[in-house]
């Protein structure tokens, strides 16, 4: 056996090990990046009038707005569900949903949302664990 045989032989382990360490860091970096993803439009949107539904993937966000209050539904138990009003090119300061009877449910008051329905910007964000989902709705409707 040559020197460069006994070296490979020798340093194939040390490599092996190394190649373990350095893909499980990588592996475990992936994993907490933090995915900023958008949700779409299913249908038709028209807060005041009917449910939106909203989805990304598996993922399905039901929002309304009646009597003043709005409510949104998941599919998925949420971590956190904040909304923030957007008037005459001003975002308001954002308002954080309240959690319901499960983490699939939210709902906050929301005065005059009926009566400025049409005018009303509303931006969404949605957080499941280190994903985080965004939408906006302008004058009822999910652009």
């Amino acid at each position: 056996m040559n020197r460069h045989t006994k070296l490979a032989i020798i340093l194939a382990p040390f490599l092996a090990i190394g190649g373990y360490i350095a893909a499980d860091y990588y592996s475990t970096y992936e994993k907490e990046q933090v995915k900023l993803l958008p949700l779409s439009l299913n249908g038709e949107c028209r807060l005041t009038r009917l449910d939106c539904l909203l989805t990304n993937g598996d993922l399905e966000v039901g929002l309304a707005v009646n009597k003043g209050i709005m409510t949104l539904a998941t599919s998925h138990p949420i971590n956190q569900a904040v909304i923030s009003i957007v008037s005459n090119g001003q975002e308001k300061q954002p308002i954080a949903l309240t959690q319901g009877d499960n983490a699939m449910n939210w709902a906050t008051p929301l005065p005059n949302a009926e009566q400025h329905a049409s005018s009303l910007t509303i931006r969404i964000f949605i957080r499941i664990a280190q994903t985080k989902y965004i939408a906006e709705v302008k004058g009822g409707l999910i652009q």
